[in-house]
């Protein structure tokens, strides 16, 4: 396979491994602010659980349903008004609708809500993003493995043998040289 493809594909992981990078930054930063800025229970919401359901995702969207992710939508009514939450999908079998709810509301996204099922994260938390973001940056490795296949095949080379046999017969010639 030519250098320059091998160079285009490390590319490749490399952008996506540091935007993975860049992503988990963002998300330890957001995470530090989030506790910052809302404590204990500084943005908590308090209200009723009106609807929930389970939403099914497909990762192939060509050819039908299969790969995708699975999550739980709750509509809660709250005392700032109705809102919106994704959670994981086991978690709509262990609620029922009318349930107390709390909803901590952080930059305007419900991040984490507090029902009878006890304490959840929802899509929008920063540690959702941190965990993407650290996902994504196992790409450094198929960056790091792409670029030994180039160093292997350039040291490979035709061209490149040749100059290291020059190179060695120079520093031959001059050790046997009694001169020197």
């Amino acid at each position: 396979m030519p250098d320059f493809v091998l160079a285009a594909v490390a590319l490749c992981f490399l952008l996506y491994g540091l935007w993975g990078v860049g992503m988990a930054m963002t998300a330890l930063a957001n995470m530090g602010a989030l506790e910052l800025v809302c404590g204990e229970t500084q943005c908590d919401h308090h209200g009723v659980l009106a609807a929930h359901s389970v939403t099914y995702t497909s990762a192939n969207r060509l050819f039908g349903p299969g790969g995708g992710f699975n999550y739980c939508m709750l509509a809660m009514d709250l005392d700032v008004g109705r809102r919106q939450a994704a959670v994981v999908a086991s978690t709509c079998a262990r609620v029922a609708d009318g349930d107390p709810v709390d909803a901590e509301i952080w930059r305007g996204n419900v991040v984490s809500v507090t029902t009878s099922a006890g304490r959840m994260g929802t899509l929008k938390h920063p540690a959702a993003e941190l965990y993407l973001g650290l996902y994504r940056s196992v790409a450094l490795l198929a960056f790091a493995l792409f670029v030994v296949l180039i160093h292997i095949d350039v040291a490979n080379h035709r061209a490149v043998w040749m100059v290291r046999r020059r190179i060695d017969d120079v520093f031959r010639r001059r050790s046997a040289d009694p001169r020197s």
